[in-house]
This record gives C-alpha cells, structure tokens and sequence, in this order.
C-alpha cells in the first residue's frame, strides 16, 4: 500500500511547483522550478507530518525537478509518475530508506543527465551507488548485446535492495512496452528473461511476478496477463 505522507509530498510538489525558472540542472539547460535538491520550501508546506522520512522527501522533490516536462512513452503520462509507482513497489517490499530514495532516482542519471557525483553530493554515496547500478550503459561505441550484457552483470552483483528496485522498474514498464510495442517486445521480455537469469536477489514476490510475465508472453498469453495487471490482479 502506497506510504499517505509519500503520496502527500508526490501531490504537493506537483502543486507547489506547476511553475519553471530556467536553470543549470545536470550540466544542461532544464525548466526546473526550483533549485535542485533543495527541499526546504516543500517540507515547509509540510510542517503538520514531522515523520515524514527526510530522504525519500528530498529524493521524491530531485525527481520532479529533473523530469519536469518530460513524458511517458507509449502512455503519455508525466514521467514522474514511472519513479512514484516504482518507489511504491519497492516500499511494499520493504525496501530501505537509501533503496526508497533510489527508486525515485533511478532514471536521472540516463535520461537527465544527472551525475553520480551530483547525486552522492545530495544523497549520499549509498544512495549514488544504486541509482548507478540501476543506469543502463549508454556507450553508443558499443553493440546492443554488449551493454546488456554489461547490465546484467553489474546488477548480478547489485544488493538486494538495487535489485528489488531493478524488478519493480521492470513489473512497471512491462506492461506498456508489450501492449503498444509488439517488435521491441520481443526484444525486451528475451533481455528481461537472460537478466533474472543472473541477477537472483531481491524481492521474492517482485520476481515470481516477473517471472509470471516472461512465462505469459512466452505462452502466448499476453492479453490476460495484461487485463490482470489493468485490474490489479
């Protein structure tokens, strides 16, 4: 069940920041709201929940602020909502604060051009070392098999909490990947099924319904797999 005062800062930052200033986030040019990392104005419209935990706040306000503007594909929501249901997830699981953070963060390194060191700065090294587990290699000199295979291995090695974050990310995307693109699924769902291959930690639960994904597409049930995900099954 999603944390009331995590969702409560979810629907105020989305509030409290509807407006941009331009700013330098991440080494390039981003309309952001606010100076990032900085969470001091949300937490002061939040002075009624003093257990809220400090570093998911600040964690939950960075992502906004680096995903401002930017869309879903396939689904066309607003990005910030992948990280919220991720971060959820990964909160059912009973992940740690620092994994909690992460999940927020997961996507800021690859697709905002966010540094490691920016966030260990705002975060922590911990808190870097999984947002960084969790970034696919980029390197364009190399072939596609190649850099997965070099994601598989560094989240082989990854601790519980980065890979009960990678499946949380994986169960989230999935859905819209195999309804609305039936070529790079094919792709997809064979990386996904080569990964949980060798990458055998995190939530129990989190990969049977991986898992129970692969083994659906791969027996052509599809359809039903994606109605029982549309109704919370």
């Amino acid at each position: 069940m999603t944390d009331a005062r995590i969702d409560a800062v979810h629907r105020l930052s989305l509030a409290a920041y509807g407006g941009s200033s331009r700013e330098s986030f991440g080494g390039r040019q981003w309309d952001v709201p606010f100076r990032p990392g900085d969470a001091r104005v949300l937490l002061g419209l939040l002075t009624h929940l003093p257990e809220l935990p400090y570093l998911e706040v600040r964690a939950c306000v960075f992502a906004h602020a680096a995903h401002l503007g930017q869309r879903r594909r396939y689904i066309d929501e607003p990005y910030i909502e992948h990280p919220r249901r991720v971060a959820e997830m990964a909160r059912a699981a009973g992940c740690s604060a620092p994994a909690l953070a992460a999940a927020w963060l997961h996507d800021v390194m690859e697709d905002c051009g966010v540094s490691s060191d920016a966030i260990a700065e705002q975060f922590g090294r911990q808190v870097a070392e999984m947002v960084a587990d969790l970034t696919k290699c980029d390197d364009p000199a190399l072939p596609r098999r190649q850099r997965k295979q070099l994601d598989r291995e560094r989240l082989a090695k990854a601790c519980d909490d980065s890979q009960t974050v990678k499946l949380a990310d994986i169960l989230d995307n999935a859905p819209s990947i195999i309804g609305s693109d039936p070529d790079f699924a094919r792709v997809y769902v064979c990386e996904i099924d080569a990964l949980l291959d060798d990458m055998r930690g995190g939530s129990a639960a989190l990969r049977s319904r991986a898992l129970e994904m692969i083994a659906a597409y791969q027996q052509g049930r599809v359809e039903s797999w994606l109605e029982s995900r549309s109704t919370g099954g």
